[in-house]
Parts: C-alpha cells; structure tokens; sequence
C-alpha cells in the first residue's frame, strides 16, 4: 500500500484490532487508518457505504447529502 502524500510504502503498525489497521509512513511521518468510509446523510440519515480506503483520522461517517435529498432541493 502506498501513501496518498508522497507514493512510498507504508508499513502496518501493530496495534489491538478492535481499533482497525493502521499504516505508517516513514517519510511522512504520518499514521494512515484503512477503514470503511460510510457516508450519513444529514437530512434523512440514509447510510450509504462507500467502501475502505485510507485516511489522516480514525472517522467512521462523512456528511454528504444522500442522491434523494439531493434531488429534492
């Protein structure tokens, strides 16, 4: 895996994996968590996954406006 700043490998970091998996960049000196970003609408609610990828902070939800809210304004 490679990271999204600089395109050097990143190394896994061992931690409990209860917390997820967690990759670190020696050049960047920066944690990267591999997850399942979920994308909660804020009008309705409507979960919609949007599959794994790699991010600066442990987040679970994004806040986007789900394709039928969208569509009503």
């Amino acid at each position: 895996m490679l990271c999204p700043d600089c395109q050097q490998d990143l190394e896994r970091v061992n931690i409990p994996s209860y917390l997820g998996t967690v990759y670190h960049c020696e050049e960047c000196n920066r944690d990267w968590w591999y997850q399942q970003i979920v994308n909660k609408c804020p009008e309705c609610g409507h979960l919609d996954y949007q599959g794994y990828r790699l991010t600066k902070k442990k987040t679970l939800y994004v806040s986007e406006l789900c394709k039928s809210c969208k569509g009503d304004k």
